[in-house]
């Protein structure tokens, strides 16, 4: 419940960022920092731990048939 609660967060802050044109930071405008902090923050925050885990239980294979499979 919680992973489904964080994915959507993201997907929120994935829509105002594009709405406010603040992902990534240029030369000509800055960047909106909570939204960037944010977005960023939960992306490591939901993908690195599972890769982490994926790779402590089965090493570097399991994390590249994680990659190669089919969604």
């Amino acid at each position: 419940m919680i992973g489904y609660l964080l994915a959507l967060a993201a997907l929120i802050i994935i829509i105002v960022a594009m709405h406010m044109n603040s992902i990534w930071p240029t030369q000509s405008k800055k960047e909106n920092t909570l939204v960037f902090s944010l977005f960023w923050g939960l992306m490591l925050g939901l993908i690195a731990p599972f890769l982490v885990t994926t790779f402590l239980e089965g090493g570097a294979s399991a994390v590249y048939d994680l990659l190669r499979s089919k969604p």
